[in-house]
């Protein structure tokens, strides 16, 4: 035995000679089969492993959940303003394996607009209350626009910084006294403010220009401020502390004022040259042109891929997500209350104050055109609604140099109730929001309109009530849940108590300032942000400890980082990707599927004919699938996947004719529960597939609720059928990307082709024979005769086998019936009448070699790659659906069990099955004249999975054993995914089959002792409504439209197959 096996630890040079290696592997796999007690399908790991011995970098893992080839990130960070920024630089200078994701791109200096065209092209304007939206999704300005009010946000690689003034104010007392204010943030305000200042490299402007030399002077006494403002600006004047590591070409002002639309001569401090610069210098890495979608828990135990589960996924679309033990949420106010709305929906438990406490900062805009007082500046911009004309003659005037623009855009701050609030449109799947109250706002007209008195010119007003760019709040920090949304130190609220938090989830942003700050709230939220890290840090160290993990101290130096474009880099236009719709109904009830699906190529240039020696399909057919469920029976809200795999040509060893569609979908609810899909698309070359379309177009499924520790937790597990419409079907080719979707298409059809047409097996496990299987020795442990007085003995049983087979003792398999039986303490007798046969089995004459061979060209549902199992399948039908019994009984039934057919007794079953009913081998009804011969309890079993017997059979001997002998315990069992003899001989019989078998017999010996006893015996009459099988072969399509129509899809295939560039 050991000879056998000794060439599995024989390693091969990667320079091997490649036909060798796979002569051998072919060999190898001979031999393992003569070894291994198991199915086949076990060895696919085992074959990968040792391919990737013979040569490194052939074989590469692919992982279907979308996530890393990698062991993902300690913390990934979404967002990279001033909140994002601050967090990814102090985790990767702490050492930790950390990743930035940004929407937006990244800006170099020229690239930011210096004249109105450019600066109409890098705008998006958003409408929240229609969902309609014109402009690039990256654009650096996102305008939002709802009902009365205006918010203007950036998007790219610096967030915020990228366009502002880059004023940087203390934060008011006024505002840290708010009620609100978290008092934990006092203890370490002032270090964290001072270094977000260091950071930042903060300069006082070194000159008055000549704009706020006027302004001064209009404003007089009514404003007393002697100190110089302060800008995250480089004048070249102050020197940058020595610990900062500079980017290169850093340039110096210019005094130009194209400061609002991005720093062309690279002088503004933004974050992409502090902190975003030091962190890529640590090792972070930073992926832009990449939006965060949700965030959801890892599911344990669900994604077998991975060397390592991480706590969290982070979706970037329905099916591409990063994995990693922390996430901070870092996106801007309208962005992190996206996502965790978006989460919300897939199960995660947030606070009810999510989105509440909105503050716009108290901003307002006007516009003043025409000054007459020389401004010195020149401004530009394309006004809107009623001073677009004004502002269009002014343009031209500018153009044609005739005179300079003297307008300017008035923005006032100040505070605001923070009692808006941000909400989520399902119907639009996108957010909306309302702004705060602003008392303030008559005060800010009537300081505009003594401005337009002194500065003259005519000023116009917004239409917006509020005009903000400094969006504060919406995750609010508080003590608990019930009036915010994350605590002190960025901690996301969970709901199961007051101050309970999500593990690993925080938010570091301007979402968690919960009042309006009064002034440029940029330092403020860049001091939080500070606060936020240091905790983070440290939790992060803590978990790492908890874990067994690296320490963060120990951890080698880490090379620098890098920044790059996950659109480039990450989604490869080599897969393809598709959407697919079914309708149908699960337990009775409606649902539909909308999926959409990305088949992986990973592994594409890795496959080769030696993967079908194990049965495994092309990578082009195997894929990720995300979408959601409308399931409103069971969950109000939509079910959404988190977690899907897809097998469009899988292939079960056991039946290598079959083709199955395999769909494994791990749902979740807002309501927090979770679901798994279960779906197979089975087609067997019945009839050279005149049941093609439909068994390729109906997915069987099965509807499950993942178990919680709950114990009132009720249970759900449903059965149903989903079908893809002809026009469903033709939207899914056309809504069909990648480069190689009409590869896709072709290998789909070819799979059909081989399956129905050349019925061409799959796979191979010819010549699996493990003989020490057939030799093994029974241990039956015999019942101690000792029992408590009165007690009685378990009644003895007799098993009679059926006419052809042997279904009691499996010497074979782990457990049968017998020993369950045995263990169980009752004498078991079995009568094989084959055992002593009356006249010796003759050879086979010319008229049974005839039926020998007509029977294997009889068609039938299930086809096997065993001579001996068509023979008799093509006579009897299929007994039983080889998927569930194993490859090692299989084998011992036609080869050791019943090598020849005994043919006497089919004049007598023909007579049965004639009738309708049992008769004698006459044809007399000699049995059920009698019911009275049958006075006893009974109990019938059927298979859910029609074959051969229907389960009305065992409905009606059930019905009518009621009716004559209601007296006893009558009782029928239908059991979900068996046949017919595989019943008592599959491989799950002992759990899914036995139990109801000892359970029946055990009632009625109790039934039998009461009745003994002088105590009243009732009948067991529950109601026992008819189940019928399913997958019963039949359909609507007629079998004719079914072979044009693959006649059809076969043709199409080979013109795209010849039109491939």
């Amino acid at each position: 035995m050991m000879d056998a096996v000794s060439p599995v630890n024989r390693e091969f040079t990667p320079d091997g000679d490649d036909e060798e290696i796979g002569v051998y592997l072919e060999t190898l796999i001979l031999q393992i089969d003569h070894v291994l007690n198991s199915n086949l399908c076990s060895l696919s790991s085992s074959i990968l492993v040792i391919s990737g011995k013979m040569k490194k970098d052939g074989i590469k893992e692919c992982y279907f959940g979308g996530g890393e080839a990698d062991d993902g990130y300690d913390a990934i960070v979404v967002g990279s303003g001033y909140g994002g920024s601050v967090a990814a630089c102090r985790l990767s200078m702490a050492g930790i394996k950390c990743c930035l994701l940004e929407k937006g791109r990244k800006w170099e200096a020229q690239d930011f607009p210096t004249h109105t065209l450019r600066m109409l092209s890098s705008v998006r304007f958003e409408n929240k209350s229609s969902g309609f939206g014109l402009g690039p999704n990256d654009a650096l300005f996102q305008i939002h626009t709802e009902h009365d009010s205006l918010a203007a946000t950036a998007c790219g690689l610096g967030g915020g910084s990228l366009v502002n003034a880059g004023v940087m104010l203390p934060t008011p007392v006024r505002a840290r006294r708010n009620p609100k204010w978290p008092r934990e943030w006092e203890s370490d305000w002032k270090a964290c403010e001072a270094s977000a200042s260091s950071m930042l490299n903060i300069q006082s402007v070194p000159v008055k220009f000549s704009n706020a030399k006027i302004m001064e002077k209009l404003v007089g006494d009514e404003f007393n401020e002697t100190s110089s403002l302060k800008l995250s600006i480089n004048f070249d004047v102050e020197e940058q502390a020595a610990h900062l590591k500079k980017p290169k070409e850093v340039g110096s002002c210019m005094a130009c004022g194209n400061c609002l639309a991005g720093c062309p001569y690279n002088a503004k401090n933004s974050t992409d040259k502090n902190y975003l610069f030091s962190a890529v210098e640590a090792g972070c890495t930073i992926k832009t042109d990449c939006q965060v979608q949700y965030v959801v828990k890892n599911p344990n135990n669900t994604n077998i891929h991975r060397k390592r589960a991480r706590r969290w996924l982070v979706f970037l679309n329905e099916t591409d997500y990063l994995t990693s033990d922390f996430v901070i949420l870092s996106g801007g106010v309208f962005g992190t209350a996206d996502i965790l709305f978006r989460s919300q929906t897939r199960g995660l438990k947030l606070s009810g104050s999510l989105g509440e406490g909105f503050s716009c900062n108290g901003n307002n805009a006007a516009y003043l055109a025409g000054c007459t007082t020389p401004l010195g500046v020149s401004t530009y911009g394309w006004p809107t609604g009623f001073w677009f004309l004004h502002g269009l003659i002014d343009k031209l005037k500018h153009s044609f140099g005739i005179k300079s623009t003297q307008a300017m855009v008035l923005n006032a701050m100040g505070y605001d109730e923070s009692d808006g609030k941000i909400t989520f449109e399902k119907n639009i799947d996108k957010i909306s929001f309302s702004p705060p109250n602003d008392p303030l706002l008559p005060c800010k007209i009537n300081a505009f309109q003594k401005l337009t008195n002194k500065l003259g010119g005519i000023l116009f007003m917004s239409r917006y009530r509020s005009t903000s760019v400094h969006l504060l709040g919406g995750c609010n920090a508080a003590s608990d849940h019930f009036v915010g949304v994350c605590n002190s130190n960025g901690q996301v609220f969970d709901t199961k108590s007051p101050s309970s938090i999500h593990s690993g989830l925080y938010v570091c942003d301007a979402s968690l300032i919960p009042c309006s700050i009064g002034v440029n709230p940029c330092l403020t939220v860049a001091t939080a942000s500070e606060h936020v890290s240091r905790g983070l840090v440290q939790d992060i160290n803590s978990y790492m400890g908890l874990e067994g993990k690296c320490s963060i101290d120990e951890k080698d130096d880490k090379k620098p980082g890098s920044i790059g474009s996950w659109k480039l880099e990450g989604r490869s236009r080599c897969d393809v990707r598709f959407k697919e719709v079914m309708r149908g109904h699960i337990g009775g009830m409606p649902c539909v599927a909308h999926l959409k699906l990305k088949m992986n190529t990973k592994t594409s240039k890795d496959f080769d004919q030696k993967s079908l020696i194990v049965g495994k399909s092309h990578p082009l057919l195997r894929g990720i699938v995300g979408g959601y469920l409308e399931f409103n029976a069971v969950e109000r809200d939509r079910l959404h996947i988190i977690d899907g795999e897809v097998d469009l040509c899988e292939v079960d060893i056991r039946t290598p004719y079959a083709q199955f569609m395999h769909y494994h979908l791990l749902l979740t609810a807002s309501s927090g529960s979770r679901y798994i899909l279960e779906g197979k698309k089975v087609m067997n070359p019945f009839l050279l597939g005149l049941y093609g379309w439909k068994e390729s177009t109906t997915l069987q499924v099965t509807f499950k609720k993942v178990k919680k520790n709950s114990p009132s937790e009720e249970m759900v597990d449903l059965k149903g059928e989903l079908h893809i419409s002809t026009i469903a079907l033709l939207g899914s080719l056309i809504s069909m990307e990648g480069n190689n979707r009409m590869k896709f298409v072709w290998l789909l059809l070819q799979s059909l082709f081989r399956t129905y047409i050349l019925q061409k097996p799959r796979g191979n496990y010819m010549g699996f024979a493990p003989p020490e299987l057939l030799n093994r020795q029974w241990k039956i442990k015999k019942a101690d005769s000792w029992r408590f007085e009165g007690e009685k003995s378990p009644y003895p049983v007799l098993l009679i086998n059926g006419y052809s087979t042997e279904s009691y003792r499996l010497p074979t398999e782990p457990t049968d019936l017998v020993r369950t039986l045995l263990d169980k303490g009752h004498e078991t007798w079995l009568l094989q009448p084959s055992i002593l046969p009356i006249l010796e089995t003759t050879k086979a004459n010319p008229n049974q070699k005839l039926l020998k061979s007509i029977a294997r060209f009889m068609p039938r549902y299930e086809r096997c790659t065993c001579d001996e199992c068509e023979v008799f399948s093509g006579i009897f039908g299929n007994t039983f659906w080889h998927n569930n019994i194993t490859s090692t009984l299989h084998h011992w039934m036609n080869k050791k069990s019943l090598p020849r057919l005994p043919m006497a007794a089919f004049p007598h079953l023909r007579k049965i099955c004639n009738e309708g009913f049992i008769v004698d081998s006459k044809g007399n009804s000699s049995y059920l004249i009698h019911p009275e011969r049958m006075a006893l309890p009974t109990l019938y079993i059927s298979g859910g999975r029609t074959l051969l017997v229907t389960p009305k059979t065992s409905f009606l001997a059930n019905k009518y054993m009621k009716l004559h002998h209601p007296s006893f315990r009558h009782e029928r069992v239908v059991v979900e995914g068996f046949g017919h003899s595989d019943l008592l001989i599959g491989g799950e019989s002992s759990k899914k089959v036995f139990p109801h078998i000892l359970s029946h017999m055990g009632l009625a010996e109790k039934e039998e002792n009461l009745e003994e006893n002088g105590k009243e015996k009732k009948g067991f009459n529950g109601e026992d409504g008819f189940e019928d099988g399913k997958w019963v072969i039949g359909g609507w399509m007629s079998p004719s439209f079914t072979v044009w129509f693959l006649l059809f899809l076969l043709a199409l295939g080979v013109m795209m197959k010849t039109n491939r560039p």
